[in-house]
């Protein structure tokens, strides 16, 4: 009712607005001023809470992942040897295969192996694929073992996607050449940020034509985003 007490007296929204900007703007301060600006920093910090249950250990898990060092390193590998839970495995593969680090393909490909979560598959195909040469080498090996189908099998093909240089695409084309149907959908999507690449161009070109319209539209649409000479011709 107009001139009521309710409406003299409720204040409005906006009234609020600059109170809670301060307050997320001190908050985020806040936190920002509590992350470790150092390798020794993080290690510190992780020290102090490695006997803690792992929900106490998250934060400082993750920071160690920001930071590269032998010491960070060991203390990730130390990290995934004992984790339990599948919320801190997701963060333990998160963190420690964020950088390429010296020893940690045998703990990424474990890791990969026992997944039996897509999430935690994906993140230790990524961590792989950030490994360099020792990184592919394994999600091939991982790749040629799986069945021709199923998550496990997208997130490794994903993790060669992400992957740099050609013994990544050259796994990818030569899986794409062993498998047929819409098994090479993932293969192929793997190669889609592949640009003025002849043997990955080759392998679109022929795949334009195939009786599989999906195939063959996905195939057509990378030549069309790599403005392709011949993707005109293949429409």
């Amino acid at each position: 009712m107009p001139g009521s007490p309710a409406t003299r007296t409720m204040p409005s929204i906006h009234s609020f607005l600059p109170g809670l900007a301060l307050l997320l703007a001190l908050l985020a301060s806040s936190l920002t001023a509590q992350r470790p600006k150092t390798a020794s920093d993080a290690l510190e910090r992780w020290q102090k809470v490695q006997d803690q249950p792992e929900a106490e250990r998250k934060r400082a898990v993750q920071d160690l992942g920001d930071f590269d060092s032998p010491e960070i390193t060991a203390a990730l590998l130390a990290e995934a040897e004992r984790a339990q839970e599948l919320a801190h495995v997701q963060t333990v593969v998160r963190a420690l295969g964020s950088k390429p680090r010296p020893g940690a393909v045998p703990a990424l490909r474990k890791a990969f192996q026992q997944a039996s979560n897509n999430r935690l598959m994906e993140s230790a195909a990524e961590g792989l694929a950030n490994q360099g040469d020792a990184g592919v080498q394994a999600l091939g090996e991982l790749l040629a073992a799986e069945p021709k189908a199923g998550t496990r099998r997208f997130a490794l093909c994903d993790g060669l996607g992400r992957a740099t240089g050609d013994r990544a695409r050259d796994l990818l084309l030569g899986e794409l050449k062993l498998v047929g149907g819409r098994d090479r959908l993932p293969l192929l999507r793997a190669l889609a940020n592949r640009a003025d690449d002849a043997l990955v161009d080759a392998a679109r070109l022929s795949l334009c034509s195939d009786k599989d319209a999906l195939v063959a539209a996905t195939a057509l649409r990378q030549l069309a985003d790599h403005r392709h000479a011949e993707a005109q011709n293949q429409a």
